[in-house]
């Protein structure tokens, strides 16, 4: 296998990543949504609230962050392969074409709480 093929294969796992990324962005916004839902009805139906629904929504809430939260270490998992194949390929290249996750990693305080 040449280094063309090699670099192709690499980018093929690259642009696979990227888009898992994405989704788990867009999945996260999602619970993000159902968290704040969550909480909007326990604020706003507090008055004939009692303290089975309170449980509840208590577990609810936790629920959803612990998802959230798990997101967020996937998309780090992610971010960390996709940083790995660009040492690689500029490796095989000879000369730094992709810079992005190996230099900045993306966020660095996204990258601070999800270690």
């Amino acid at each position: 296998m040449d280094d063309k093929d090699k670099i192709d294969v690499l980018l093929k796992e690259y642009d696979t990543l990227k888009a898992e990324i994405l989704q788990r962005i867009r999945s996260r916004f999602a619970f993000l949504g159902l968290f704040i839902s969550v909480g909007a009805f326990g604020l706003f139906k507090a008055s004939d609230i009692n303290s089975f629904k309170i449980g509840v929504l208590f577990f609810t809430a936790l629920f959803l962050f612990a998802v959230w939260w798990q997101l967020g270490f996937v998309i780090k998992r992610c971010s960390k392969r996709i940083a790995e194949i660009e040492v690689v390929i500029n490796q095989i290249a000879g000369e730094k074409l992709l810079r992005w996750e190996n230099e900045q990693l993306g966020s660095k305080i996204f990258h601070l709480f999800h270690r």
